[in-house]
């Protein structure tokens, strides 16, 4: 089972604004119009999978 971690960067700091199991609300950055950035962690079986990171005007980059 996956969990998705959605963390909002803004201009002072940052926050958790998802952390569930549907990956579909995790990547919806339009919940999330205030941030500057938002990144996705996908964690499967206790450990990092892969990360991934969209800025305020940019398409998804995919880390391993």
């Amino acid at each position: 089972m996956k969990t998705y971690i959605t963390i909002g960067y803004f201009e002072n700091g940052s926050e958790i604004v998802y952390a569930g199991e549907d990956e579909q609300v995790a990547m919806e950055t339009n919940l999330y119009p205030e941030y500057h950035a938002v990144n996705v962690v996908v964690w499967e079986g206790g450990e990092v999978i892969q990360t991934r990171y969209k800025g305020a005007d940019s398409e998804w980059e995919y880390f391993k």
